[in-house]
């Protein structure tokens, strides 16, 4: 998980899987976007899946129970601290994983075209910079194969500024269940993240303009907060 101001906080990154304190519903989301992921891989062999920004592997983990073993899925992710973690946490699929430490834009440059078969995320590209998710998102385009999809929950504002700024207040106060737990650290991080992340948000209208690097069938699956669920894909026949 990449940040654009850095992931900071020595607390966020070891206990990341806190965070469904304050976000009941992120274990359910992560699901749901592994089960999208999995359906478009029926009838097919030897996929390459790629967990962009894989976390402690809370998308992964689903995922891989669900699919065959003839695919396998690749955990990038730019943090020591969470990669060790989505190791460990998927040490049951050894034989089907694979892990990169490194930034999404460095790992995926070198990769060749039409060599991923589909991209799966949890909570990632809104913590890179505007610049650098439009560049992100071209690069994909080129390395998924023709009518492969990308299934993802994220931090995805309204473009309704009031509304915008609303939900981004009720989400700070869902932090507060941390410190009602003994974990007031927490507390602090989460909301200094979240106030760095509205610097610099992902809006709705950003995120269909994403779709011009040729990507479809854009579908928001449902909002809590500002975070959504959402999938898209490359038609079957596909030339940047």
């Amino acid at each position: 998980m990449n940040n654009k101001l850095g992931f900071g906080g020595e607390h966020l990154g070891k206990e990341f899987d806190l965070v469904s304190l304050a976000w009941p519903y992120n274990e359910r989301f992560q699901k749901s976007a592994a089960l999208v992921m999995a359906e478009s891989l029926i009838g097919k062999k030897g996929g390459r899946i790629l967990d962009l920004g894989a976390g402690t592997g809370l998308t992964a983990l689903p995922l891989l129970g669900m699919i065959s073993k003839s695919h396998h899925v690749i955990e990038l992710e730019a943090q020591p601290i969470m990669l060790d973690q989505a190791r460990l946490k998927l040490r049951d699929y050894s034989e089907q994983t694979e892990y990169i430490l490194d930034d999404a834009l460095n790992a995926l440059s070198p990769m060749p075209s039409n060599s991923l078969d589909g991209v799966i995320s949890g909570f990632f590209f809104h913590n890179l910079p505007k610049d650098q998710r439009a560049s992100l998102w071209e690069l994909l385009s080129d390395r998924l194969r023709p009518g492969a999809m990308i299934s993802a929950c994220d931090k995805v504002v309204p473009d309704n500024l009031d509304l915008h700024r609303l939900l981004v207040q009720e989400q700070i106060k869902t932090f507060d269940v941390f410190a009602e737990h003994g974990h007031p650290e927490l507390q602090r991080e989460w909301a200094e993240h979240t106030h760095q992340d509205d610097l610099d948000p992902v809006t709705e209208s950003e995120l269909r303009e994403m779709m011009r690097y040729g990507f479809t069938d854009l579908q928001i699956f449902e909002r809590e907060l500002v975070d959504i669920r959402f999938s898209c894909r490359l038609p079957q026949s596909h030339e940047m």
